[in-house]
């Protein structure tokens, strides 16, 4: 068997068998998680086993799942061990209570951000083409978050609030902005090289902007605040 699950009564364990190259066992634990229906969301993970991985690669798999998925990696605790763990009450204090405010503020700010560059990136297109062109494109805000097979598709700007999973795809003309985690794939700009995408978290598995593309390297970590633009014909990530 290439990939086992096992769960165990202090946390779930990862095998991956030694033949499995990375790519492959990329695929395999993408392909077992979103098919889980979400049974392994939030949970605790002792080890994860794959002898025929490099030591970046195990860590690179790991934050994936953690990122997509919620759960925890920690190392196995003995019996007695966890026995002594208690459970403690974490009250919000007023201090929290400031820190989720300013939280609220900077999401705002973000947003406010983002629609600056989608009004910026649609004006620089229309200064530099010609007066016949159609006004700025429209746009589709969705309130979800994609799953695995999930295909948006549309003509005009893409904002969605919410994570795009690993599988998820994103079709539009115009500009594609995740308020969440981006993990799958985007194009970008249909027809149109001066369009970008930007995420809060980004770590795609391909991105197009026209017909240009882009795959992160197998060492990728979780970018925040990414914004992929076409710069001189080239794809390029920039802060937001």
């Amino acid at each position: 068997m290439e990939l086992e699950i096992k769960g165990t009564k202090t946390g779930f364990i990862i095998n991956i068998s030694e033949t499995v190259d990375f790519i492959n066992a990329r695929r395999l634990l993408l392909e077992k998680f979103e098919g889980s229906n979400e049974f392994f969301r939030g949970s605790r993970f002792i080890k994860f086993n794959a002898p025929g991985l490099k030591n970046s690669d195990i860590k690179y798999l790991k934050s994936l799942l953690e990122e997509s998925y919620d759960i925890i990696f920690e190392e196995e605790d003995t019996a007695e061990e966890a026995g002594k763990k208690k459970v403690h009450v974490r009250h919000i204090s007023s201090s929290n209570v400031n820190l989720l405010k300013d939280k609220i503020t900077s999401m705002d700010e973000t947003i406010n951000r983002i629609k600056n560059l989608t009004k910026i990136s649609s004006a620089d297109a229309k200064t530099r083409k010609e007066d016949s062109e159609p006004p700025a494109l429209p746009t589709k805000f969705l309130f979800e978050n994609l799953r695995s097979g999930a295909e948006i598709e549309y003509d005009g700007n893409v904002v969605i609030f919410g994570d795009v999973n690993p599988g998820a795809k994103i079709t539009a003309t115009g500009n594609i902005v995740v308020l969440g985690s981006f993990r799958g794939m985007a194009h970008a700009g249909k027809g149109n090289t001066d369009c970008f995408l930007a995420a809060l978290k980004l770590l795609p598995l391909q991105i197009r902007i026209e017909d240009m593309f882009a795959v992160p390297p197998e060492d990728a970590t979780m970018l925040t605040n990414a914004l992929v633009k076409n710069r001189d014909g080239e794809i390029v990530i920039e802060n937001f």
